[in-house]
């Protein structure tokens, strides 16, 4: 997702056409860094709940690697198109409200 910095600096011209492939590298970068943390944390949390609980069966292994390396694809799908949640109809933690 475009940081507020980049949006900042391309309304006061402080980024140019020139400048796309680092503003890119870097989108891509924050986006496999936040990807790689929450991947992290489902792999952890599902070895955790296994260890503990005996969750998930045989196959836990396999649904921890799903689970980590889909949260790193879509840290770096938000870094391409941070409007594709929306457009695929994810759903929203909290309600929207209405304009006032």
């Amino acid at each position: 997702m475009p940081s507020t910095r980049v949006i900042r600096a391309m309304a006061l011209g402080e980024v140019r056409l020139r400048d796309w492939w680092r503003v890119i590298r870097r989108e891509i970068f924050a986006g496999a860094v936040l990807g790689s943390i929450l991947g992290t944390i489902g792999l952890m949390r599902i070895l955790t709940w296994v260890g503990l609980f005996g969750a998930y069966g045989e196959h836990y292994f396999l649904v921890a690697s799903t689970v980590a390396v889909s949260l790193i694809g879509d840290g770096l799908n938000d870094a391409f198109n941070p409007k594709s949640d929306e457009w695929l109809g994810a759903a929203r933690s909290a309600p929207r409200r209405a304009a006032s």
